[in-house]
């Protein structure tokens, strides 16, 4: 889930490549709630899209070394009524 804790965005069934690397990317599907005429009433929605893993960063996880991205950048493939041109979430370098 992306951007709301009310599962009106998320990505699925992603393909990465690079994983490990610097930055890490994956092409999926969006999914996502138009809101019309708000949210509770809106219809849901899939699109291709891509999304990229940055900013990895090195720590601990149960006492042994790990690393993790801490950022994420998702793009829906088109856009469509209400859905953002792109997503960026920072992530919790933690397990």
């Amino acid at each position: 889930m992306l951007a709301c804790g009310d599962a009106n965005y998320w990505i699925a069934a992603l393909s990465w490549k690079g994983w490990g690397t610097a930055t890490a990317t994956a092409a999926g599907k969006v999914h996502y709630n138009d809101c019309t005429p708000y949210c509770a009433a809106g219809h849901f929605h899939v699109v291709s899209g891509a999304a990229t893993l940055s900013r990895l960063r090195a720590g601990t996880c149960k006492g042994a070394l790990a690393r993790f991205y801490t950022r994420l950048r998702v793009v829906p493939g088109r856009r469509g009524k209400n859905i953002p041109a792109a997503v960026d979430e920072t992530l919790p370098a933690h397990c």
